[in-house]
C-alpha cells in the first residue's frame, strides 16, 4: 500500500523521463496470494494496464478502478472496510461469548445473516477463536492503511468519525501489542485471554 499523493508524484517524476506508471496493488491473503486468485486493483492509463495485462493477471483477477493512484485509495478504503468489519466482529463475538452463546454457533448464525464478512467467513475459527493469530497480515500494516484512508476520507470532504475512532484504536493496538503482532491478535484488545 501507499499514499496515493506518492504514487502521483512518482508518476509525474517518471512521465518526465518518458517513463509511465501503473499502481496495481494487491488484496486476498496468503491463501489468495498462493492460488493466484488476488485482487488487482489497477491504476493507471487504459493502456499502460493493457501492456501490463498479462503480467498483472498472473496475481488473480485485474479491475481497472481509475487513473494514476485509484488502485492505492482503493487498496487502502478496502482495507478500511476490512479492518471497521474485523473491529465489528471481534467485539461482537466477545459480547456474544458474555451472553453464553458458543464462539462456534456465533460463527454459524452470523455467516448465515447479513453480517456476515471476510472476519466471520475467513478469520473467526482459524485464527481469533484458536487465538492463533498467526494470519500472516500485520497489525501495523492495517493500521497504516486505515490511516491513509482516514485521510483520504477527510480530505474528500466528508466526516471521517468512524474511521478517525478507527486510526485512533488501532495506533493504541500497534504500541500495546506490538510492531510484528498479526492483526488478528487485535482480538487481545478486545477480548484478554483469562489464565
Amino acid at each position: 500500500s501507499s499514499q496515493p499523493e506518492g504514487t502521483i508524484a512518482l508518476g509525474k517524476q517518471l512521465a518526465d523521463r518518458g517513463i509511465r506508471l501503473i499502481d496495481a496493488p494487491v488484496s486476498g491473503g496468503r491463501k489468495k496470494a498462493a492460488l493466484g486468485t488476488l485482487m488487482v486493483m489497477a491504476g493507471g492509463d487504459a493502456g499502460d494496464l493493457e501492456t501490463a495485462g498479462k503480467l498483472l493477471a498472473c496475481f488473480g483477477a485485474v479491475a481497472h478502478v481509475g487513473p494514476l493512484a485509484a488502485g492505492h485509495a482503493m487498496k487502502a478504503l478496502n482495507n478500511y472496510v476490512s479492518a471497521a468489519g474485523l473491529l465489528a466482529s471481534m467485539q461482537a463475538l466477545a459480547t456474544a461469548q458474555s451472553f453464553g452463546i458458543a464462539p462456534e454457533t456465533f460463527t454459524k448464525v452470523i455467516n448465515g445473516s447479513t453480517g456476515r464478512n471476510n472476519t466471520t467467513e475467513v478469520k473467526l475459527e482459524p485464527f481469533i477463536i484458536s487465538r492463533r493469530y498467526d494470519s500472516g497480515f500485520f497489525l501495523r500494516l492495517m493500521a497504516k492503511d486505515v490511516g491513509i484512508a482516514s485521510e483520504l476520507i477527510k480530505n474528500a470532504g466528508f466526516d471521517a468519525p468512524i474511521t478517525t475512532a478507527l486510526n485512533e484504536y488501532l495506533a493504541v493496538a500497534v504500541d500495546q501489542l506490538g510492531h510484528d503482532a498479526d492483526h488478528t491478535g487485535l482480538y487481545e484488545m478486545v477480548n484478554p485471554a483469562t489464565s
